[in-house]
Order: C-alpha cells, then sequence, then structure tokens
C-alpha cells in the first residue's frame, strides 16, 4: 500500500467568536491506496505546543473534484470521514467541557 504523509505544525493563533484564542492544530495525514485517508489533529492549549488538548482522528475517502481553477498543477478534494471519527481529550479539563456540553 502506498502511502504518503504530510506533517505541519502551526503556531500561530486565529480568534474564536467565543473570545478566546486557539492553537492551529499539529496535523498528520496519511493518503492511502484506493483514494483513501488518515487523518489525525492534535490541538494545543498553549502557544509553544507544550499542552496537548485534543487529539481528533478521521478515516475515508477522497473524491477528487478536478483542477483547481486559480492554482495550476492542484485538484480540489472533498475529504469524507465515512470509516473512523475519534475525539479524545487530552487535557482533564477538556474533557470536563466536552461533559459539560454533551448533557
Amino acid at each position: 500500500m502506498d502511502q504518503h504523509y504530510t506533517r505541519s505544525a502551526h503556531k500561530h493563533r486565529k480568534k474564536c467568536g467565543w473570545n478566546y484564542e486557539i492553537l492551529l492544530p499539529e496535523t498528520i495525514i496519511k493518503y492511502m491506496a484506493g483514494d483513501t485517508f488518515e487523518l489525525e489533529i492534535i490541538n494545543f492549549a498553549d502557544a509553544y505546543g507544550k499542552i496537548p488538548l485534543v487529539k481528533i482522528w478521521l478515516k475515508g475517502h477522497i473524491f477528487w473534484q478536478g483542477e483547481h481553477s486559480i492554482a495550476p498543477g492542484a485538484h480540489k478534494v472533498i475529504f469524507v470521514a465515512d470509516e473512523g471519527y475519534e475525539v479524545t481529550p487530552l487535557a482533564p479539563v477538556f474533557a470536563e467541557v466536552l461533559n459539560q456540553v454533551a448533557r
């Protein structure tokens, strides 16, 4: 099975509508045979990437939409997480927030 990995760590902050800042996540994407993928995202609570907050894992299919109109050589794709989805809190405080929202 041919796999391609893309890993990126973003240390930039982005404002949210709820008046707090989140850190853009570390992302690992595995592109696999049969137009399938696995995506793991780890979001951090601090600007230095030292305090992991949550891990999100997705698995599914890639649907190719053709060439991108403004980026030569790039393609438009749709990622559909139709094979798996997991959210794992990595910090107790974040687990508490998820439990409150899920009520």
